[in-house]
């Protein structure tokens, strides 16, 4: 249920995270401190209740806005771009065969692009559109009186 604060609204990890912590057994705590100074931010020792600044901003990780909007919460789809560009450019290629290669890529946007102009998408599988569909409907439906529910509903559709 860690991983998904992630869909938590920035502005309620911090509770989402303490919620979960009064849960945990004690072979996790140090996971959860690493967690805590890495992505929420370790407590501060004074007396006012405030934290550092975690190493990663909440803002950097934290995907409830893009799952609100249906925008994709990963950079797959440009890894696997760069997974076909280096496949078809070898490492070091003399400038000749570079150029060949850039000119072909070019070659396939340009078809993509006229592809996505005219209205053929690529098709999603439908296990993936309906995974995306729950997840949204759990996300659209969050209540920061329910944190530990939202998260548990979360982590039954969420696999790492």
């Amino acid at each position: 249920m860690l991983a998904c604060l992630a869909f938590v609204p920035v502005e309620h990890v911090i509770d989402g995270f303490v919620q979960l912590q009064g849960l945990i057994p004690n072979d996790l705590k140090c996971l959860f401190t690493y967690f805590e100074e890495n992505y929420i931010g370790a407590k501060k020792r004074t007396k006012v209740s405030s934290r550092k600044d975690p190493r990663f901003d909440r803002e950097l990780w934290n995907c409830y806005t893009r799952t609100c909007l249906g925008l994709p919460r990963t950079n797959n789809n440009l890894e696997g771009w760069h997974n076909a560009l280096q496949s078809t450019i070898k490492s070091h290629p003399h400038l000749l065969s570079l150029i060949t290669s850039l000119k072909l890529e070019q070659c396939n946007t340009e078809n993509e692009y006229v592809k996505l102009c005219t209205g053929q998408v690529n098709k999603r599988k439908p296990l993936f559109i309906k995974l995306e569909d729950q997840i949204g409907k759990i996300v659209s439906d969050f209540s920061p009186l329910k944190i530990l529910d939202y998260l548990y509903n979360l982590s039954l559709l969420i696999k790492f």
